[in-house]
């Protein structure tokens, strides 16, 4: 929350969590894998699927599900071997224009450094207001996923 006041300082809950939530009042599904050696995520609920996978079987099955979805959101600012992973399998022909990349930069900075060449879809972090729509280039992929989800429920009537 911010109200403008130099004493006062934006909340947010993680980037993940603010999409699955979103997601979710939509009616969509999303999953979450996870390495075995990481650490529960804060606050994640314990309804919400996901997988927590061994190294050598993570990497695959990343690579699977990414080809699957129809959106996939990547922080990009962390320096970890697991985020130098998640970047590789992002930045392929097969996944660049469903990825949108969030980082902790300003719209300048992604204009500079060209950053936009890489995915197309890159947003600044601060850009995505708490618990609302997220952000503009979201909303594309969010609208595909709403129509999927709707031809899927009008074709089960049938």
């Amino acid at each position: 929350m911010t109200t403008g006041r130099k004493s006062e300082f934006e909340v947010r809950i993680g980037l993940e969590r603010q999409v699955r939530i979103v997601l979710e009042q939509d009616g969509i599904e999303t999953i979450a894998v996870y390495r075995k050696r990481d650490e529960k995520r804060i606050a994640a609920r314990a309804d919400w699927p996901s997988l927590t996978l061994p190294d050598e079987t993570w990497r695959k099955t990343v690579e699977d599900l990414a080809l699957l979805a129809d959106m996939i959101v990547l922080f990009w600012g962390l320096t970890s071997p697991g985020m130098a992973e998640e970047l590789a399998i992002c930045d392929t022909d097969a996944n660049r224009f469903k990825t949108v990349a969030v980082s902790n930069v300003e719209p300048r900075d992604i204009f500079l450094h060209q950053l936009f060449k890489v995915f197309p879809r890159f947003v600044p972090l601060n850009e995505i207001p708490p618990m609302v729509g997220l952000h503009p280039e979201f909303t594309p992929l969010i609208d595909r996923m709403k129509d999927i989800l709707h031809f899927d429920q009008q074709t089960a009537l049938y």
